[in-house]
């Protein structure tokens, strides 16, 4: 599964590297790559695909850009092999993305 989310925001580029560093880190995912508007998360493996029942917890890579005007760019690419993706899977990750969106606007 791949989504891909852009919006503008009017926070400078600073508080919105912090504010999406500690959603992502809080939910367990861990900081791959970090440049001055870029960051890069990923989570779990394919052997955690097999076993786990939470989707979030899926293999997931997130890497998310940032401009110098408050845009956000992040582009989230889901491993779901060994799962049979259902709609209510799929809308745990939505809700997720949306989440963070709703988080970095207000």
């Amino acid at each position: 599964m791949n989504y891909k989310l852009i919006f503008d925001t009017k926070k400078d580029l600073n508080t919105l590297i912090a504010e999406t560093k500690f959603y992502f880190l809080n939910r367990g995912f861990k900081l791959i790559k970090e440049d001055s508007k870029y960051l890069e998360f990923k989570r779990g493996s394919l052997l955690i695909n097999r076993f786990t029942f939470n989707p979030l917890k899926w293999k997931s890579e997130t890497k998310i850009r940032f401009a110098e005007s408050g845009k956000v760019i992040a582009d989230f690419s889901i491993d779901t092999t060994y799962q049979l993706v259902i709609q209510k899977e799929a809308d745990k990750w939505g809700v997720f993305i949306e989440n963070y969106q709703k988080e970095l606007l207000t």
